[in-house]
């Protein structure tokens, strides 16, 4: 018959083994936890970039949106389209049948484009006349949306989308169109980013 003290050391031996495999197990788990760890801060990180890579592009736009409305102020004429960015109508430049205009789809290569700025953004604009036709916006031909207001002395009257200017019974379109830009910022880690204002 074995001893009390054989026994006893068997016994110790079994736990010494469980207790390795248990360690072995735990450390396991603690190894995965920390990857999972690292790869969660890893992503939150990619994601944060991203935010600031995206809100970075709309910050640019607002340059490219004031490049267009100087160059509507100091334009000469804005009856016809004119190369490379200004269109008279408000589908000009689209593709597709029926021809609409999607920022997305529209070819931006030789648009009016900014220099890259400090953040790497390349900054392209284009501006849409909302007119359905070409020509003087005071022509009923053109089918202008017109932006309502007051003049004082008269009034005014909206009739199919026009503005008419009246003093007594003598009625006239109003001359200032909407205009649509659309900004577009390219910017680094291929972001891309599409402002539209309307301005009169």
């Amino acid at each position: 018959m074995k001893s009390q003290k054989t026994l006893i050391f068997r016994r110790i031996a079994r736990e010494r083994g469980v207790v390795l495999i248990l360690a072995l197990i735990v450390l396991v788990a603690m190894i995965i936890a920390g990857v999972a760890l690292v790869r969660s801060v890893d992503v939150t990180t990619q994601i944060a970039g991203n935010l600031a890579f995206r809100q970075s592009g709309v910050q640019a736009t607002d340059s490219g949106v004031e490049k267009a409305r100087l160059w509507l102020m100091s334009a000469s004429s804005l009856t016809a389209d004119a190369s490379p960015s200004y269109y008279a109508t408000w589908n000009g430049g689209a593709t597709g049948t029926p021809a609409v205009f999607d920022p997305s789809t529209f070819d931006w290569s030789g648009k009016s484009s900014l220099p890259i700025d400090a953040a790497g953004n390349t900054v392209s604009y284009v501006v849409h006349r909302m007119c359905q036709n070409p020509g003087d916006p005071a022509d009923p031909a053109s089918n202008c949306l017109t932006a309502p207001g007051s003049i004082e002395g008269t009034s005014q009257r909206i009739v199919g989308g026009q503005e008419f200017r009246c003093v007594g019974n003598n009625c006239v379109a109003g001359s200032n169109p909407y205009y649509r830009i659309t900004v577009r910022v390219a910017g680094p880690r291929n972001t891309v980013t599409y402002t539209q204002v309307v301005i009169y």
